[in-house]
């Protein structure tokens, strides 16, 4: 018996679908668009408070001191581990107490104090780059 190009079509067409709409679900996952403004830049400087190692996102919380004498503290959202650890990013990078420099892009609700971390640099000049990230930071400066 011989499978007609319609009958072919009709039952391949469905997997075809599902396969683009996954495609589309797991790129609209990992935008950054809705939450990180990545037309700007902010670079800050402070003290590790904690630096949570997980999926699906590492996040790094980092004391910084304002000019008033407060704290603020910043949460900077980096790749999946698995994207880190391929770079060399592992937990013990930083620990509670570093002092360290960070540069990423702000997000859009500038009182969350969130960015989406580009790369950081440890007191003693160690530097760490979010691998998915590299390449599509410019420094204030170089602007």
């Amino acid at each position: 018996m011989r499978i007609g190009s319609t009958y072919a079509a009709a039952v391949a067409l469905p997997g075809v679908i599902a396969a683009f709409t996954a495609a589309l679900t797991t790129h609209a996952h990992h935008s950054q668009a809705p939450f990180f403004d990545q037309s700007r830049d902010v670079e800050i400087e402070g003290v590790v408070q904690r630096f949570d190692y997980r999926n699906p996102h590492a996040i790094l919380y980092v004391e910084v001191a304002r000019s008033d004498g407060g704290v603020d503290v910043w949460s900077l959202q980096f790749a999946s581990l698995a994207v880190l650890m391929r770079a060399g990013i592992t937990a013990d990078v930083v620990q509670p107490g570093d002092r360290i420099k960070a540069i990423g892009h702000p997000a859009w609700n500038a009182e969350s104090f969130g960015m989406a971390g580009v790369a950081i640099t440890t007191e003693d000049g160690r530097e760490f780059v979010d691998p998915l990230r590299d390449g599509d930071f410019t420094p204030a400066a170089e602007r």
